[in-house]
C-alpha cells in the first residue's frame, strides 16, 4: 500500500515559510521519513515514530519541530540531553507557539504533574527512569 504524505509535506513547507526557517533537502527528507513512520497503516512491530540521531548541525530540532507541525498529535514527548532543553523549549515557543512541559529539574519532583499534562513534553532520558 502506498502512502501518500504529501500534504503532510505541503504543512511542513508551510511551517518553514511561516516560522521564517530555510528549506534544506536532508531535513525535507527526515520529516518524510518521520511521517512514513508515525503514518504507515500497519507500522512494524507495532511501533510508531522513530530515533532522530544526526550529526550535530544538521537540524534535528527543525526537523522534529516541522514533524510535529505536519502531523500534530495530541501528545509529543521529546527526549533530549540535559544541556539542550532550554535551546528546544525556546524553539517550541517561537515555532509551535506552545508552552512545552519541561520534565526536568525541580519541577518533575512536583508529585501532582503528569509527564503528559501538556501537547509536547520536553525530558532528558535519566528524568523518565526516576
Amino acid at each position: 500500500m502506498t502512502l501518500n504524505i504529501e500534504s503532510n509535506l505541503r504543512t511542513y513547507i508551510g511551517f518553514l515559510k511561516k516560522t521564517d526557517l530555510q528549506y534544506k533537502d536532508y531535513q525535507y527528507d527526515g520529516v518524510k521519513w518521520c511521517l512514513t513512520n508515525e503514518l504507515r497503516p500497519e507500522p512494524s512491530q507495532g511501533v510508531r515514530g522513530g530515533f532522530i540521531a544526526d550529526e550535530m548541525g544538521l537540524g534535528k530540532t527543525i526537523t522534529m519541530l516541522g514533524t510535529l507541525s505536519a502531523n500534530p498529535l495530541p501528545y509529543t514527548l521529546i527526549v533530549v540531553p540535559p544541556i539542550l532543553i532550554p535551546q528546544w523549549q525556546l524553539q517550541v515557543i517561537r515555532t509551535m507557539h506552545i508552552e512545552p512541559l519541561v520534565y526536568h529539574g525541580p519541577i518533575k519532583k512536583k508529585s501532582h504533574l503528569k509527564p503528559f499534562a501538556k501537547p509536547i513534553s520536553l525530558s532528558p532520558l535519566m528524568a523518565l527512569s526516576l
